[in-house]
């Protein structure tokens, strides 16, 4: 039967990261209110979660994602049709019946 372990006796491992990547660790850690060993054990083992849970955490992500873009398209029509709006007012300024000049009667013109 195996012995009761302290921390101090636990398995250690010696990993060398990537430049930059302790750094992440460390600020992921801290915003998830954990030490660095239990920000990257806690990653480690989300990594072996059951492929369901993966799906269904993709399904959540691609669903928030598509809402936040359906905001964004919605809030950019809106945008366009204040646009065109301002477009079609300065058309209409600057279309002149036939004959008629855009120029105030002594204004140089430009040639």
């Amino acid at each position: 039967m195996a012995e009761d372990r302290t921390p101090q006796d636990a398995d250690k491992y010696i990993v060398r990261f990537p430049e930059g990547m302790r750094e992440r660790l460390k600020n992921l850690a801290k915003a998830n209110n954990r030490t660095l060993n239990a920000e990257i054990i806690a990653r480690l083992q989300a990594s072996f979660a059951e492929p369901a849970q993966d799906v269904d955490r993709d399904a959540a992500i691609a669903s928030s994602t598509a809402e936040a873009m359906l905001k964004a398209l919605d809030r950019a029509n809106e945008h366009g049709k204040l646009l065109l709006k301002k477009v079609e007012a300065i058309e209409a300024r600057l279309i002149q019946p036939e004959g008629a000049s855009l120029f105030k009667a002594g204004t140089p013109r430009v040639r």
